[in-house]
């Protein structure tokens, strides 16, 4: 329901705001991806699906196990083939735990840079605005920035042990 809070897997709280419906929403990700000049196959359209209908992180693993039921030809070469393909089209974006990389589609319309902050024990992720443009000021002729990215990983408010 839209402005409603709702739990999703792994422990990672997503908030569901008011706006185009899912049936736009996917749209709106098949459009992007045809948009930049991707061919949108069977294969790739149902790993977007994964994406969309998860609601919060998948392990490649994840993706793959899906894949693989209702693809038995499907290589790991594959997945990671698309998992990059939708990174570099900015339809999910990447996170290392130390269990792992777990990957997120990225809601659409997004254009603000967010820091992401990360529990560790949860997994519950917080997404901050920031503007990168100001951590490059003055680097201009000593490095060239081609993108940024921060996670701060530590311990959510639920997860935080109890000051003695």
């Amino acid at each position: 329901m839209p402005g409603n809070k709702n739990q999703q897997g792994c422990g990672q709280e997503a908030e569901q705001i008011s706006g185009p419906s899912r049936a736009e929403q996917w749209e709106e990700l098949i459009g992007r991806l045809t948009r930049q000049g991707v061919r949108v196959t069977k294969q790739r359209k149902q790993a977007l699906k994964l994406f969309f209908e998860a609601g919060g992180f998948l392990a490649a693993m994840d993706i793959y196990g899906k894949l693989a039921q209702l693809y038995p030809g499907i290589s790991y070469g594959t997945v990671y083939r698309t998992l990059r393909l939708f990174q570099e089209n900015g339809l999910v974006e990447q996170f290392v735990y130390n269990h792992g990389v777990r990957y997120r589609l990225i809601g659409p319309g997004r254009v603000q840079e967010l820091y992401h902050l990360i529990c560790v024990r949860c997994e519950k992720t917080k997404s901050v605005p920031h503007e990168p443009s100001r951590l490059a000021e003055g680097l201009q002729e000593q490095f060239k920035p081609l993108s940024y990215k921060l996670e701060v990983y530590g311990y959510c408010s639920d997860c935080q042990e109890p000051a003695r």
